[in-house]
């Protein structure tokens, strides 16, 4: 609460097989070194300054244990970046997502580098190679050295309002001979929203009250059984308003295995337009590709999308929606078991899956909910 006594944060940490001891406050930014010294950092100075929470926005303080726990299991899955770019040095963090090297982290990043390295401990670097780039999410996946296990992601649920989430990156030290630091912060999920960047389609991010540097480009958003339920896309606010969105897992490893499979992301098609849209001229769409379906020419979620789901405006005649019996006026309210509240919604769970994906709709009509299953195809002539 502002200008009240902030309570007090205690975490034990084992990094580079050495427990360490740290004591801050909510919410927390707590960098650790791979040696056996610790310092709390801010971006005033050394000393740990915090930001007070509000009233509307609380944080709810982990203790030591909780975050022990929750951060202990992914570190070894975590790398520190370090890209070139026109003369700029920026740090990044990536997620080993697949065996043999694969790890996801922002396409921002990588795009353009002229030179990217892995960053060890006693600071040894290793050149990172680029597997491949998806401009529309804004996800990247490199190779990078070493045998390094790949992070548990939760692929399967969305974090409620309220939920506890830490956002854990690691960053090049000053040194050359130093490894990377830890940095965790702590903050509260506020909702899912949609990505408004406007340059990439809107996409679902889960919001979360937690102010970002750039430096923490790529980092990993860990739910409280300390799985990845998302990496950062984009930081949105100004001072002590600053939150943080992450894009969701189940975006994050479906587009990292279409990368590891073909350096490229092919979406598959269902033939469906959201209520508003046209059915005849295509929305835009960035990164080349045709996006998923339900593009709507008015703002996202306006008119087209409720708590209930997202309502058919039209339906491509031949399309897979078309076979599957979708007509318009039926509302969408689930894919795959998973709650589609907005047209965003719907485009990131269909977002990564391929031609000859199979789906499983459920839809509303006329009161009465049917489970629908549609087996999704390449769109004609580069219609989304």
């Amino acid at each position: 609460m502002a200008g009240s006594a902030l309570a007090c944060l205690a975490i034990v940490l084992l990094v580079g097989g050495t427990a360490l001891a740290v004591k801050g406050a909510s919410p927390a930014r707590v960098v650790a070194t791979s040696a056996a010294s610790v310092h709390l950092r801010s971006a005033s100075g050394p000393l740990l300054t915090t930001t007070p929470t509000t009233e509307a926005r609380p944080v709810s303080v982990p203790t030591d244990a909780v975050v022990s726990r929750m951060v202990s299991g992914v570190l070894p899955s975590l790398v520190a970046l370090e890209a070139v770019s026109r003369g700029h040095t920026v740090e990044s963090t990536a997620v080993v997502v697949e065996d043999g090297g694969l790890a996801v982290t922002s396409a921002s990043v990588v795009s353009g580098a002229s030179s990217l390295w892995s960053i060890g401990a006693g600071g040894t670097r290793n050149r990172v190679s680029v597997v491949g780039i998806d401009p529309t999410s804004g996800i990247a996946l490199v190779h990078v050295a070493g045998d390094r296990p790949v992070a548990s992601f939760n692929t399967d649920d969305d974090l409620d309002p309220g939920t506890t989430a830490l956002a854990v990156s690691l960053h090049p030290a000053g040194r050359r001979s130093a490894g990377p630091t830890v940095s965790i912060d702590a903050g509260t999920v506020l909702a899912t929203v949609d990505t408004q960047d406007g340059l990439r389609i809107p996409l679902s991010a889960t919001l979360v009250n937690v102010p970002l540097a750039g430096g923490n480009t790529g980092c990993a958003l860990l739910d409280p059984s300390g799985r990845v339920a998302g990496i950062l896309d984009a930081v949105t606010g100004v001072g002590s308003h600053e939150e943080s969105l992450f894009l969701p897992a189940n975006l994050v490893v479906g587009v990292a295995h279409q990368l590891a499979a073909t350096g490229t992301v092919e979406h598959g098609w269902l033939g469906l337009y959201a209520l508003g849209a046209s059915a005849t001229a295509p929305p835009p769409s960035a990164g080349g590709g045709a996006p998923p379906d339900a593009s709507s020419s008015a703002p996202p979620g306006a008119a087209s999308a409720g708590a209930g789901g997202v309502t058919v405006g039209s339906v491509v005649p031949g399309s897979p929606a078309a076979a599957a019996g979708i007509s318009a006026g039926d509302t969408v309210t689930r894919i795959d078991g998973e709650p589609v509240r907005t047209i965003a919604d719907l485009r990131t769970q269909i977002y990564p899956d391929p031609p000859g994906t199979e789906v499983e709709l459920t839809v509303v009509r006329s009161g009465r909910t049917y489970t629908v299953p549609v087996v999704m195809t390449s769109p004609p002539g580069g219609a989304s």
